[in-house]
């Protein structure tokens, strides 16, 4: 898998959200490198990694136990936002003995809705054979995804391919076909004993109070902590407080 690496120190590993890449924690990761060796990993069919029509939380913690083993990581904390803080579960109650702390941003194990039809008619609606340019891909755009933060945060994943047309960058059939599967649940058999903080945005409800107790069940050494003025991209919504307290729990 494609990575970008920065810092020295313990390893920490980060797993971006459905429809992003590594490169949405460049900020956070020049802050986490002060202390640590990060390395910011595009997941399958994301960013500048490989595309496979296999597209579920199986393969991805698959693809997380083969890139440490290639970097000769033995252990690792991991924070995953969104669909990569499922795969960092997947990967942690599969392999405990390969992570040192997790944190699941914005995310639990339960099963979510998945993306709207107008986001994903957008994606498909794009004619690369026309479209010349990013304002004109914005335009085509925004008539299915209204929201300017959504659709810029979209937009990340266009680049000019190798003919000089304008493409996507990911494997956005496959991402398609497969969303279902981003959105179930977790099977979670017996506790998982490991840390982890879960963190919750005060503006989002992907983690809502009611899901405390059973998740603390789950995870009985597992802590939940709020981040205010931050929706679901508590990462860009609020960088400083975030990351402090992923760097207290971290050190704790």
């Amino acid at each position: 898998m494609f990575y970008r690496e920065n810092g020295s120190g313990d390893p920490l590993i980060i797993l971006h959200g459905l429809f992003g890449s590594g490169m949405n924690w460049n900020t956070l990761s020049n802050y986490f490198g002060e202390e640590y060796q990060v390395f910011l990993v595009d997941q399958r069919n994301h960013g500048r990694s490989p595309h496979d029509e296999v597209f579920n939380y199986s393969v991805m913690a698959k693809d997380l136990l083969d890139f440490m083993d290639q970097q000769h990581i033995k252990k690792a904390s991991i924070i995953g936002h969104s669909m990569g803080a499922k795969a960092a579960i997947t990967f942690a109650l599969s392999h405990p003995e390969r992570v040192n702390k997790l944190v699941a941003v914005d995310m639990g194990v339960k099963q979510y809705p998945v993306q709207d039809d107008d986001l994903q008619k957008g994606l498909l609606s794009l004619d690369f054979n026309a479209i010349q340019s990013r304002a004109e891909a914005d335009k085509a755009l925004a008539f299915y995804i209204p929201d300017i933060r959504t659709r810029a945060f979209i937009m990340q994943n266009l680049h000019w391919g190798p003919d000089r047309k304008m493409e996507w960058r990911m494997n956005v059939a496959s991402i398609i076909d497969n969303i279902d599967k981003i959105g179930e649940a977790i099977e979670v058999q017996g506790a998982y004993a490991g840390a982890i903080l879960f963190v919750k945005a005060a503006g989002s409800d992907y983690i809502v109070p009611d899901d405390y107790e059973g998740l603390l069940e789950i995870f009985p050494n597992g802590l939940i902590e709020e981040i205010s003025g931050a929706g679901h991209w508590i990462h860009a919504d609020n960088p400083a407080d975030f990351g402090a307290a992923v760097i207290q729990f971290l050190k704790s």
